[in-house]
C-alpha cells in the first residue's frame, strides 16, 4: 500500500498541481476522475503493476525455516495451593530431574 501511495504521489500530485495552479483548472469542472485517468492512464497502470510486482517479489523471497529451535524453553509450574514462594532451590540454567 505504501508503494502504491508513493508511486501515485509521483504521478498524480505533480499533474494536479500543474493543472490547478499553472493552467488554472478546477476540481469538478476541468479536473475530473476521467480526465486524470485518461491523461495518466499509463503511469497509473505502471504504478499498479510495479506495486503488485514488488509485493510478490518480497513475499516470494521472504526467508522461511522448517527447523526452528527455541532458544529459551519455559515451562509453567503451578502450585496446588495458593501462597507465597519462600525459597527456590534451583538457580538459572540448572537442569532439573
Amino acid at each position: 500500500m505504501l508503494e502504491l501511495m508513493l508511486c501515485s504521489m509521483l504521478t498524480l500530485l505533480p499533474d494536479f498541481l500543474i493543472r490547478r495552479f499553472v493552467q488554472g483548472k478546477r476540481l469538478g469542472k476541468e479536473i475530473t476522475l476521467f480526465s486524470v485517468w485518461y491523461e495518466l492512464r499509463w503511469g497509473i497502470t505502471l504504478c499498479l503493476i510495479l506495486t503488485v510486482l514488488l509485493i510478490t517479489v518480497v513475499l516470494y523471497n521472504h526467508p522461511s525455516s522448517k527447523d526452528v529451535n527455541a532458544l529459551f524453553r519455559t515451562i509453567s509450574i503451578f502450585a496446588e495451593t495458593g501462597g507465597r514462594v519462600s525459597e527456590v532451590y534451583v538457580g538459572y540454567n540448572q537442569k532439573v530431574k
